[in-house]
Formats: C-alpha cells, structure tokens, sequence
C-alpha cells in the first residue's frame, strides 16, 4: 500500500531536484526509525481515537510511510536545487518544469517558516 504513495513522493522530488543526482533511501535509518516510533505510535492512537483518518486509511501504513519519508537521503546540491524550486514558486530551475503548484508552494512555504 505505501510503495506506490513512496515511489510518486520520490518521482516528485527528483522533478523537485531537477534529476541531479539519485535521490536514496536509507534502510539502517528506516528499521532505528521504526524499531523506535513509539511517539509517533501513541500520536497515531490519539489520531484514531479523535477520529482523524478516513475510514479507507490506515493509520498503521501512514506511520510506516512517514518513517519512509524519514529514512529518503539526498545530497546538499539536490536540497539546493530542491530549495530553488521553492524560492522560484514551483518551477525547478535546471528543468524550468513546474513540479509544484503556487496553492502548494504557499502552504509548503507557510509552514517552513512556522515550523523551522
């Protein structure tokens, strides 16, 4: 159920990233992330129980994707890149391909700059 969400994710960040490099996955992250999710468990239950998740969605598999999520590697040049195609609204500098839509790129943004 999540290698196909997982695969479309890192389509998008090689578009993000303009194809420099390969964006990796790192299975020694992967199992210490998930041999040690217990918070992200307990906030998963807390979920549940205030009845967040769509009832087609489950909420085991989108703590596993999350800790996915956690484990992708990429080098600083693609972040550069990957940071460019958000300073210029959504379109990847090396490619001048949209990836990301202005609605997107807002929200994205928004929250960087609430969160760090």
């Amino acid at each position: 159920e999540s290698a196909p969400r997982f695969n479309y994710l890192t389509q998008v960040l090689r578009s993000a990233t303009g194809g420099v490099g390969r964006i990796g996955f790192s299975n020694p992250t992967y199992l210490a992330e998930r041999d040690a999710s217990w918070r992200n468990s307990a906030i998963m239950y807390y979920m549940m129980d205030a009845g967040v998740f769509p009832a087609d969605v489950s909420p085991e598999a989108m703590v596993d994707f999350f800790l996915q999520c956690c484990s992708i590697t990429a080098t600083a040049e693609q972040l550069a890149v990957l940071a460019a195609t958000f300073a210029t609204g959504g379109i990847c500098p090396v490619t001048r391909e949209r990836v990301f839509s202005s609605v997107t790129i807002k929200s994205v943004l928004t929250l960087m700059f609430s969160c760090g």
